[in-house]
């Protein structure tokens, strides 16, 4: 009877201390929720800062300056660990770039290599002091895929070191960073930032909504320059996407319009041949054209020619192209 009422105790004081040990933050504008253990970790928000003034004055601020940075900067949480050591901070943003991409899970392998590739080559947050020295993708079936970033930091004179677990998912780029100062990371900090991922979960997975502006990797961009006339576009996008090339001419202006469609793989690829242009110039009352001839090559003279006597060349122009003009955008 003795070794029952004992376990019965037990069994309550776990009941007792899941509530008291740890707070649940539920987020719906991602419709997200995370759990923290609060016997770890004190917990500040924007709205308790003020609850905490020695630590926020450590941070060269006030509660209300740091609350409103935190608002701009996308900051929901920083659990500073009791030991002061480590800080755990969960951030939120949404921009062009999250609303253009929405879902990394729902685009296509290649925009999210080059997504991953931007930290790897350390294209990314280099004007806030960070070095990124990996970055991989890890799959969750429930959750979607998470890149988990290594990382190092020098700014204003102080040195930090972390792991970071982002994505962009429902519009927002979200991302739970464990963070350490003035040494380096351990796989002890790795294990412990795992162990808070393990009951961060999204209760709803938005579909990217049709508005979205697709994303466009362009594998073969064209030239700013050609003597050729001819040249091909070619890069990956959303599957299915319909693309338009517009070619912009002096000689006209009407474009020229070349439409591709993405095959099933997100791949397209566009073959390009610019027109001949006929070019008007015009000297006191007559006007004028300039023909540039197919096989035009850099430096090569050419004849203009006056409305009135076509036959009869006037003068020469010095032309260092090829002939073939025009200026071209794509878009979706």
């Amino acid at each position: 009877m003795k070794r029952m009422m004992i376990l019965l105790l037990t069994a309550l004081c776990l009941m007792v201390c899941v509530p008291a040990c740890a707070q649940t933050f539920y987020y719906n504008d991602f419709h997200a929720k995370i759990t923290v253990p609060k016997k770890e970790y004190t917990l500040l928000t924007a709205d308790n800062l003020d609850m905490h003034p020695v630590w926020v004055e450590t941070q060269g601020s006030t509660p209300a300056e740091l609350a409103e940075r935190w608002r701009e900067d996308g900051v929901l949480l920083t659990a500073v660990a009791l030991n002061d050591d480590v800080n755990v901070v969960i951030t939120a943003v949404k921009n062009d770039e999250t609303i253009r991409l929405f879902d990394l899970d729902q685009q296509t392998t290649a925009t999210r290599t080059s997504y991953k590739d931007a930290f790897t080559d350390n294209d990314v947050l280099q004007d806030e002091g960070y070095t990124f020295q990996s970055a991989t993708w890890e799959n969750d079936k429930e959750d979607g895929r998470f890149l988990v970033l290594k990382y190092k930091r020098a700014l204003h004179g102080k040195s930090s070191a972390g792991y970071a677990y982002h994505t962009i998912r429902n519009g927002y780029a979200i991302t739970i960073d464990y963070q350490v100062f003035d040494r380096n990371v351990k796989n002890a900090d790795l294990k412990a930032l795992e162990s808070i991922m393990k009951t961060f979960e999204f209760s709803m997975t938005q579909a990217k909504p049709a508005a979205s502006v697709p994303h466009i990797d362009l594998t073969d961009a064209p030239p700013t320059e050609t003597n050729t006339g001819k040249f091909t576009v070619a890069g990956t996008c959303d599957p299915g996407l319909k693309l338009t090339g517009v070619i912009l001419r002096m000689s006209s202006p009407e474009p020229i319009l070349i439409e591709k469609t993405a095959n099933n793989s997100g791949k397209f690829t566009m073959n390009i041949t610019l027109p001949e242009e006929r070019r008007r110039y015009y000297r006191g009352n007559r006007v004028q054209y300039h023909h540039l001839s197919e096989n035009a090559a850099a430096g090569e003279f050419h004849q203009r020619y006056s409305r009135r006597d076509l036959r009869r060349p006037i003068d020469h122009f010095r032309h260092d192209a090829s002939g073939r003009t025009g200026a071209m955008s794509l878009r979706p």
